[in-house]
């Protein structure tokens, strides 16, 4: 875990919190040279002005397209539901009628019932991975995009929020700090190395 300590009243310095696990010797680094690799990697997930119109454009597309396959498939999983549903009525009226027993009632009830709840968790399923997909598609967009002017702007507490968001098992190694950039920004990342920033 990497810990700040403000020295002389105004420069910040970090160093390793568990260090004597790791270092011979508790190291200090600068803010400044802490933190030139973020803003690196900050830069590296701004996305240019026309990629991200032709993203948004794509992402608009899809979400079209997904939406009419999506809705057609909950059309069939209601349509599936509202067979079982019939089934239950008039294999009801059968029992009354004396045409099936009692036994074979409850067996095929509890059979149409367990199909049933496996509809309504697909249907469940089906609406929120829709939801969730074109809530966090484009935030994540943004995010990369602003992540830079928003760490410029943000309190201490703020900056540790994003960079534990963006990165993952940061360490102090020396006056070296070391990370991994957490997905998707790694393919942000990955995507803007190359000139026509698509993957690849």
């Amino acid at each position: 875990m990497i810990t700040p300590e403000i020295k002389k009243g105004k420069y910040t310095y970090y160093s390793c919190f568990d260090y004597h696990k790791v270092h011979k010797k508790r190291i200090y680094v600068r803010e400044e040279e802490l933190l030139k690799p973020i803003y690196d990697v900050l830069r590296s997930i701004q996305i240019p002005v026309n990629i991200m119109e032709w993203l948004t454009k794509e992402l608009k597309r899809i979400h079209e397209n997904k939406s009419v396959f999506h809705q057609e498939n909950l059309k069939k999983l209601q349509k599936d539901y509202d067979v079982l549903e019939d089934r239950i009525s008039r294999m009801y009226d059968d029992k009354l009628d004396g045409f099936i027993s009692e036994e074979l009632y409850e067996k095929k009830l509890k059979e149409y019932k367990e199909k049933q709840r496996d509809i309504l968790i697909q249907i469940e399923d089906h609406t929120k991975a829709d939801e969730d997909f074109y809530i966090t598609a484009p935030k994540i967009l943004n995010l990369a995009n602003k992540a830079l002017e928003i760490f410029e702007s943000s309190e201490v507490n703020e900056k540790r929020a994003l960079i534990n968001l963006l990165l993952q098992n940061p360490l102090l190694s020396g006056r070296k700090l070391l990370f991994s950039l957490r997905s998707p920004f790694y393919m942000i990342a990955k995507c803007g190395q190359n000139e026509n920033w698509l993957p690849g």
